[in-house]
């Protein structure tokens, strides 16, 4: 059974079995190997920590905020079955997001005018 583990920086690594991931592993690592484990883990960890967690992964539309921790936790783990063991740790790949077209200034043909006398003629002349 795959064994995924989470560092203290949210990097998610996989591996083929438990006894792998406890030997190439710190102290601070968490283990999972299933979605109900990422969910109790999810329950100790912060909201923007589930954020920061699901941002990480390539490929994925980023998020601001989960409703809640088992609807992120259920996502999170359809992004990790994608990880095989023996990869490289998941890391933050995410490409920034495309800057909207602004709408560009209209090109002024002629100076603006106006009659002799009015107020709009006394406003331009004092511009």
């Amino acid at each position: 059974m795959i064994t995924f583990t989470i560092d203290t920086d949210s990097n998610i690594t996989a591996f083929a079995t438990l006894k792998e991931a406890e030997a190439g592993n710190a102290n601070e690592t968490e283990f999972f190997s299933s979605e109900k484990e990422l969910i109790e883990l999810a329950g100790r960890w912060s909201m923007s920590r589930l954020v920061e967690i699901w941002n990480s992964f390539a490929g994925v539309t980023p998020v601001k905020k989960f409703t809640d921790r088992k609807k992120a936790g259920a996502r999170i783990w359809k992004a990790v079955q994608q990880l095989k063991p023996g990869a490289a740790t998941q890391t933050s790949d995410v490409a920034p997001a495309k800057a909207r077209p602004g709408k560009k200034p209209k090109a002024l043909k002629e100076a603006p005018t106006a009659p002799d006398g009015s107020k709009k003629a006394q406003v331009i002349a004092l511009l």
